[in-house]
Parts: structure tokens; C-alpha cells; sequence
């Protein structure tokens, strides 16, 4: 579940583009002069799709949050759907909690199926919506009581 979670977050990130930095002073960073007082913009949504640290960063695959023995490891330094560093999310562990919690109890009541078996495979659906977060587009679902 929490690889599921995990994979889900990093395909679907919602926060994209962070909330803009400034720097403090003038700074180089890998080679480029970046005055001070100019804003920055992180794109998550780059890191967490980067073939540097995700092997096929375009397949939705939760394994990859498995050891070989089944075991959740999320270790990769390009995860960071709550943001990294100082500035991180200060809610992480309990919205990873309340995820799991909420996740986990509807799987565990429902069935979950497309109300038209033709957007099972429709890559629109599965894309999002861009904008300021990833938004889902809109779509018909059926819940079946397990």
C-alpha cells in the first residue's frame, strides 16, 4: 500500500511547481551566476520524473518502491512530493498517515470501476490536468460494496 501511495505521489505529483524562494546573495549553482533577490521556481514534477533516478519515470510501476524482499524503501533523493529541506511540509507524517488510513478503508469497502470501460485506457484521464497543481479531470466512477 505505501509503495502504491508512494507511486502515486511521485506519478501524479500534486504541488508541481513550489511555492517561489528568492535567494539572499548572489549565487553560482552548477556553473550558472544567479544574482541576488531572483526568484525561484522548483519543478518537483521534473525531479520526480528524472531518468537520472527513476528507471522508465513514465510507467506507473509501485515496485519501485520494493526491495527485493517486498519490503517499502523510499529512499530515492528525487522523491519529494512534500518538498525537501527546511521548507519541507511540516503535515508529511500525518498526511502520510491519513492517506494510508483513507486509502486503505475504501479499498477495503469498495470496488472501484470506470462507469465507461472506454477511459480505462484513455491517456487523457491518466495525464491530469496542469496548472498551478495537477488536477484530475473529471470522470465517472462506480463503487461496488466488497
Amino acid at each position: 500500500v505505501e509503495a502504491f501511495i508512494n507511486e502515486t505521489m511521485r506519478f501524479h505529483c500534486a504541488g508541481p511547481i513550489v511555492v517561489t524562494r528568492s535567494t539572499t546573495k548572489d549565487v553560482v549553482f552548477r556553473g550558472y551566476q544567479i544574482p541576488e533577490n531572483t526568484f525561484i521556481l522548483a519543478n518537483f514534477w521534473s525531479c520526480m520524473r528524472d531518468p537520472d533516478y527513476w528507471h522508465e519515470p513514465n510507467k506507473f510501476n509501485p515496485a519501485r518502491f520494493l526491495t527485493d524482499k517486498g519490503k517499502f524503501n523510499n529512499k530515492n533523493p528525487a522523491m519529494m512530493p512534500f518538498s525537501v529541506g527546511k521548507r519541507a511540509c511540516v503535515g508529511e507524517s500525518i498526511a502520510r498517515l491519513q492517506l494510508f488510513l483513507i486509502f486503505t478503508s475504501l479499498i477495503q469497502k469498495f470496488e472501484f470501476m470506470f462507469s465507461d470501460e472506454k477511459d480505462k485506457n484513455n491517456p487523457k484521464i491518466l495525464a491530469g490536468i496542469p496548472g498551478v497543481g495537477l488536477n484530475p479531470p473529471t470522470v465517472s466512477l462506480k463503487l461496488k460494496l466488497r
